[in-house]
């Protein structure tokens, strides 16, 4: 009914032929349904930066945060709120992606990983006439998030969360953990300029980032 949700089965075993009250044996794999986070998305707008095939050569974008009072530094990390990328791309695990706050304080959100899983609903045709751009996908990072890292979430990650796209399967949409600790922040102006960088450390894969934001939790 409403409101439930159910895993289904990758295989099933059982006897052909069964009686009235009589107990049977059934060996089932049960197998886990994607599960679809609300990741909220970005108020604001950014243009679109493409992910060119350009092999460890950063894409840098930065953001002006100005939503707390002057001077107030990240004593819990839950006041950041939610750090969103809207993001396409055709392999994650080509990527090393990472925030840095005002004063210069790194965390490296995704690190490489994660065979088999494009981010969105990217286009994994590799043209030399250039890149073709997927659909974006919304992907969160916080202090709460629903999932795993991104390479624990992946196809053949320990703890799968994946959607079918037109070419793939894609990590579903959520809020998920950072590969490090986004504690690394404690003690970060909130207000001010907070830099993304993506590098792409592999060949053939490209993608779009069509938007990013934080969202801090606090409000001035």
């Amino acid at each position: 009914g409403p409101g439930q949700s159910f895993a289904h089965f990758q295989r099933s075993s059982g006897p052909t032929v069964a009686c009235a009250g009589v107990a049977i044996s059934l060996h089932v794999s049960p197998a886990q349904p994607p599960m679809v986070g609300d990741a909220g998305g970005c108020n604001s707008s950014a243009e679109p930066l493409l992910l060119l095939d350009i092999v460890e050569v950063p894409f840098i974008s930065e953001t002006l945060v100005n939503s707390a009072e002057p001077g107030t530094l990240l004593t819990d990390i839950a006041q950041l709120g939610d750090i969103c990328m809207e993001i396409e791309h055709s392999y994650m695990g080509d990527l090393v992606v990472s925030l840095s706050c005002p004063t210069g304080n790194t965390v490296i959100l995704h690190q490489q990983s994660g065979g088999g899983t494009f981010l969105g609903d990217a286009n994994d045709a590799y043209s030399a006439l250039g890149p073709y751009s997927g659909t974006c996908f919304t992907y969160c990072f916080n202090a709460d998030p629903d999932f795993g890292t991104w390479v624990d979430c992946a196809r053949f990650g320990l703890t799968p969360n994946v959607v079918d796209v037109s070419e793939g399967y894609a990590l579903a949409p959520g809020s998920y953990q950072s590969a490090e600790s986004l504690d690394g922040f404690l003690g970060c102006p909130v207000n001010g300029i907070w830099t993304l960088t993506i590098t792409d450390m592999l060949a053939i894969d490209n993608g779009t980032l069509c938007n990013w934001c934080i969202e801090p939790a606090i409000a001035p």
